[in-house]
């Protein structure tokens, strides 16, 4: 991915969560499919 594009993401994913009052952060590593959905 190129340097310029990934500055554009980061610009907008900080843009995204200033206006936010709560995020949620979750980790699926390990995770079955079936596990994720329940």
């Amino acid at each position: 991915m190129l340097k310029q594009k990934k500055e554009q993401m980061i610009d907008e994913l900080t843009n995204s969560l200033s206006r936010c009052t709560i995020a949620v952060a979750t980790d699926y590593r390990g995770l079955t499919a079936k596990e994720m959905v329940q």
